[in-house]
């Protein structure tokens, strides 16, 4: 079987991806898989497997030219995981026999955000993709993200953690600043990890960061007990070298998140403007959400939605101390004995 599966971005849904395709592949051996995806996301399918073929969508490409290329496939199966005008326009021109769709569930979406009604039955994202398959005649066996390493990133990735002192990485900012984590919630987690034992801080930012970070670190700077490691705007295969060698992660809920978790790292994601039920929420049992529970979060479906209030309550009131409290039990240089 030739499938095509199509998830141009963003990061966290291209990570996600990769349960699905694991799925199609581990259903019959003879089965082999391009993903549609945009450049900057083609790294998370490397090394993934010799069954995946990637065909990226470089910035300002014509769709009749990327048309063009896919067509060269001949596609048994369509998998639209984006279910966006560009992937609409494409699905009729391929002529696959079986094709199956992503269902939105903009609505159900939209109760949660305006009337905050359904939260208490969370959406699964990564469910809905194998509803695609299914729609498609497909019977596949839901599998975890994952994201592969070559022999040379992992024995990076034991040369990074080999100092002994246990890594915890931070995933720093996020797409819309409303959605990124405070800087005070960030020191106050580090302060609260700080003690005895030295705390290595694996931080994960871009050049936009730098000022929130640099101040982060200077108001660290009389405790010993934290170190702190700074990379900025990294290529993506080297985020992910760096990750897989932290014991855990914690982050807002972003890509990074997603990448930590298929790199299978314990990890804390906190939701401010976002809910875990729409969707996103940790899909293993070795991570975890942290919400405040505030009235008005969520405010916006992605988290773009300017915050109204004096100050960004769904963020100051969650559990710090139970998040610090989670990271601590697995704070340990090996983070596949973390999550065991």
């Amino acid at each position: 079987m030739n499938a095509l599966v199509i998830r141009f971005s963003s990061l966290g849904d291209v990570v996600l991806s990769t349960s699905l395709v694991d799925a199609l592949l581990e259903s019959d051996p003879s089965t082999r898989v391009t993903v549609a995806t945009k450049a900057q996301y083609a790294p998370v399918w490397e090394h993934h497997s010799e069954r995946v073929d990637v065909l990226p969508l470089e910035t300002g490409m014509r769709l009749p030219a990327y048309l063009q290329q896919l067509r060269r496939g001949r596609f048994h199966v369509i998998l639209d995981l984006h279910r966006s005008l560009r992937s609409r326009i494409l699905l009729p021109l391929l002529k696959a026999k079986r094709v199956g769709r992503v269902r939105p569930r903009w609505i159900t979406r939209q109760m949660m955000v305006r009337l905050k009604r359904g939260l208490e039955r969370p959406l699964d994202r990564l469910a809905s993709y194998y509803e695609a398959a299914t729609d498609a005649g497909l019977v596949l066996h839901r599998l975890p993200t994952r994201i592969g390493l070559s022999g040379d990133e992992r024995s990076r990735c034991d040369s990074i953690r080999s100092n002994g002192v246990p890594a915890i990485g931070f995933g720093w900012g996020a797409r819309w600043d409303t959605k990124a984590v405070p800087v005070p919630l960030w020191i106050g987690l580090l302060q609260r990890l700080s003690g005895p034992s030295t705390v290595r801080a694996l931080i994960f930012g871009l050049e936009t960061d730098r000022r929130q970070i640099e101040s982060a670190i200077n108001a660290l700077a009389s405790d010993p007990s934290v170190t702190c490691e700074v990379h900025y705007g990294l290529p993506l295969r080297e985020v992910a070298v760096r990750v897989a060698a932290c014991g855990a992660f914690v982050s807002s809920d972003s890509g990074l998140a997603h990448m930590a978790m298929a790199l299978n790292v314990p990890t804390a994601v906190l939701f401010g403007p976002t809910h875990p039920a729409l969707g996103f929420g940790p899909p293993s049992g070795h991570s975890q959400a942290f919400h405040a529970g505030t009235y008005c979060s969520p405010c916006h479906v992605h988290g773009r939605a300017p915050c109204f209030r004096d100050r960004r309550y769904c963020f100051d009131e969650i559990d710090i101390n139970a998040v610090a409290g989670f990271l601590r039990s697995h704070m340990t240089d090996d983070p596949m004995q973390a999550s065991a």
